[in-house]
């Protein structure tokens, strides 16, 4: 939102042309991801809503109690990360 921009800084991202290959993850559980990326832009910056995802959920290394919804959420960055570098 552009209260964000005013009150944190950085630039909305506007030229598409200038990136590539990012994956925006955002939490459904994160009061910060209001202010993140949460729909994709392009193809290439895709933004994938975590259900059940907390603040860097996705982040941390893995555990047993981590939710079914972080670990599909990883197995698809894996897959994109893959077909980026393939």
């Amino acid at each position: 939102s552009e209260w964000t921009f005013m009150e944190f800084g950085g630039k909305p991202i506007t030229n598409f042309r200038y990136y590539s290959n990012i994956i925006f993850t955002n939490g459904n559980l994160d009061p910060w991801s209001a202010g993140g990326v949460n729909s994709t832009i392009v193809s290439s910056l895709p933004a994938i809503l975590i259900t059940g995802g907390a603040h860097h959920l996705d982040l941390r290394a893995a555990n047993k109690d981590d939710p079914q919804s972080v670990i599909q959420v990883r197995q698809e960055i894996v897959k994109l990360i893959q077909k980026w570098v393939s």
